[in-house]
């Protein structure tokens, strides 16, 4: 429900009975939703109404407090008792769980009112003035109304979700984007030299500002004499030689020059004197390190150094390649025990100390498909929290197209599932049971086996036991 839409008719204005406004009160309803405040009028002055809204609009209130308040004005005048209203539901549960609706708005008037539920076939209680019924027909149920993707769940007055033990499958739109290489954006042959994909990435752009800062940097540092400015088929060299490192790795890399037969290794050592390399891996540079603002400073960037190769590639994983149905948004690791205050200790995981990367990636290759880096607490206004912030920044290029997104439960909220049903995208995440909104039903101790649901919209949360380890769910949509 939005909140803050205009010209809202609430309830006191609508001439209900002093006592359903403290049950709605109580229920912590601060106004109506858009079909209660259009069917209750219509309903009060007695004309017939057809009404189709989705799951979690309000519905069963719109109705039962226009047939509450009619039942409290027929029983000044009525001459005997009788039934009133018939309310019929398509499933037992939907019978049920409007039967409870219609016990919480009437709990200040029952001594006045009666209800009675008939789940299958058989007379109507005369005592009643309000009766329920199961009918088992094809009719159109809460399950259509609220499978289409674009619906999302919206809090109740009291800002939690309206959960519900009432479960029906959800159906999930396929995903029918052209996935791949974008060759639009390219203009290469499959049967080019790998070093023309390379160029893709980093282009002969980048080696260029690459060369011309790296002797920028060794002229401010007054290098010695015996430096020679380094070319661009330099930097393609030494690009090559740390890519060499990672390929035969050693256990220092002046042994890849070493005399001794069993060290030496000439893929580098005859591309490249050690000498020179060293030379050129001291003054190398990507940006004019005078011009960067000090830290504490207007304009300070932790990441000023190397900002250009992160556009660079960034725009590249981004536009050369579309992923496919599902991501993956996670964290990972580089390697570094340098001087570096953003530099991160995570306990137990296969990399922990390092610098932190959030990652959004195919999951079916593992193509990176956008990264954030992580450099400490920033200025960035986040109200849902850091881990909404990260998916929603890292999947922003991909809403709207029907993707799955699987996350662990550091990002996971349900805020966040609502949010990004509401951009049609799906989620599937596990989730921490403390987290806010999270069904209190959902919680505590389960046996061995056991598992708990719940529903609301087209979210579904789930809590289980499995070997003695809790493991609860991200409220999520369904799948095949």
């Amino acid at each position: 429900m939005d909140e803050d839409r205009e010209d809202t008719v609430y309830f006191h204005q609508m001439g209900i009975d002093d006592r359903i406004l403290e049950s709605i009160s109580r229920l912590g309803w601060s106004q109506p939703t858009p079909i209660q405040e259009k069917a209750i009028p219509l309903a009060l002055e007695g004309k017939d109404i057809l009404a189709r809204a989705r799951t979690g609009s309000g519905k069963t209130a719109a109705y039962a407090i226009a047939v509450i308040q009619k039942l409290l004005h027929i029983k000044q005048t009525a001459s005997e008792q009788a039934t009133r209203a018939v309310v019929i539901t398509p499933s037992k549960e939907l019978c049920q769980q409007a039967h409870k609706n219609i016990l919480e708005l009437d709990v200040d008037v029952e001594d006045d009112l009666g209800t009675s539920v008939d789940e299958e076939e058989g007379d109507i209680d005369k005592e009643s003035d309000v009766d329920l019924e199961e009918n088992r027909d094809d009719v159109e149920s809460d399950l259509d109304e609220g499978s289409n993707t674009e619906f999302e769940p919206r809090e109740r007055g009291d800002g939690e979700f309206p959960w519900s033990e009432t479960l029906h499958d959800v159906e999930v739109e396929l995903f029918t984007n052209r996935t791949g290489p974008k060759v639009e954006n390219f203009d290469l042959e499959y049967s080019c030299d790998p070093i023309e994909f390379f160029k893709l990435f980093i282009p002969d752009t980048f080696i260029t500002l690459l060369t011309q800062q790296t002797n920028l940097y060794a002229q401010q540092q007054k290098a010695t004499a015996s430096y020679t400015p380094v070319t661009e088929g330099e930097i393609y060299v030494l690009l090559y030689i740390n890519m060499m490192f990672g390929v035969h790795k050693l256990p220092s890399y002046l042994f890849y020059w070493s005399s001794d037969p069993l060290l030496h290794v000439p893929a580098v050592a005859s591309v490249m004197s050690r000498n020179r390399y060293q030379q050129i891996s001291r003054y190398l540079h990507l940006t004019n390190s005078v011009a960067q603002p000090k830290r504490n400073q207007p304009g300070f960037d932790p990441l000023h150094k190397i900002r250009p190769a992160i556009e660079l590639v960034q725009r590249a994983c981004q536009t050369l390649y579309a992923p496919g149905c599902a991501l993956a948004v996670d964290e990972a690791m580089i390697p570094f025990k340098g001087r570096l205050y953003f530099k991160q200790y995570i306990r137990n995981k296969p990399t922990p100390w390092g610098v932190k990367v959030w990652c959004c990636a195919e999951s079916s290759t593992g193509y990176l498909t956008d990264f954030i880096f992580y450099t400490g607490k920033c200025d960035t206004r986040m109200p849902n929290g850091l881990g909404h912030h990260v998916v929603m920044s890292l999947a922003n290029r991909h809403l709207d197209k029907l993707h799955h997104i699987y996350m662990d439960n550091f990002f996971s909220y349900v805020r966040l599932a609502r949010d990004l049903l509401d951009r049609s995208t799906y989620s599937c995440a596990t989730v921490r049971p403390n987290r806010q909104h999270w069904p209190a039903e959902l919680k505590g101790n389960l046996d061995v086996g056991q598992c708990k649901w719940k529903k609301v919209g087209n979210i579904v949360a789930c809590f289980w036991r499995d070997k003695g380890a809790f493991a609860p769910s991200q409220p999520m949509p369904c799948h095949n």
